[in-house]
């Protein structure tokens, strides 16, 4: 038996969407160790986002874009877009944090 999800059949053999939800976890394992070490921006201070930040994010998006052009079942593209909303709330977190300054 076939399942089909939007139009798409579902395949338990597919690589893409397992990709997609280690992706995921990847993601929001790095906002929470950068969310260990900053602190959230004061009264006055521009929002910024870190060089490192960006790349990695910019790298993961990438990483998704070119996983969405190799999609072959239903759940692929769901997972996909769910990941790319997990890295836009991402940075709207991460440019509104400071890095903490440790006491010596």
């Amino acid at each position: 038996m076939q399942v089909f999800w939007s139009g798409w059949p579902v395949d338990d053999g597919c690589l893409v969407h397992w990709l997609a939800l280690l992706g995921i976890g990847v993601s929001i394992a790095y906002l929470a160790l950068r969310l260990s070490g900053t602190r959230p921006r004061v009264k006055g201070e521009g929002r910024r986002l870190e060089g490192w930040d960006g790349c990695f994010l910019v790298l993961l998006a990438g990483v998704s874009a070119l996983l969405y052009l190799h999609r072959r079942c239903g759940l692929d593209g769901g997972l996909l877009a769910l990941w790319l909303a997990v890295l836009a709330v991402e940075l709207g977190v991460l440019s509104d944090r400071r890095e903490r300054r440790w006491p010596l």
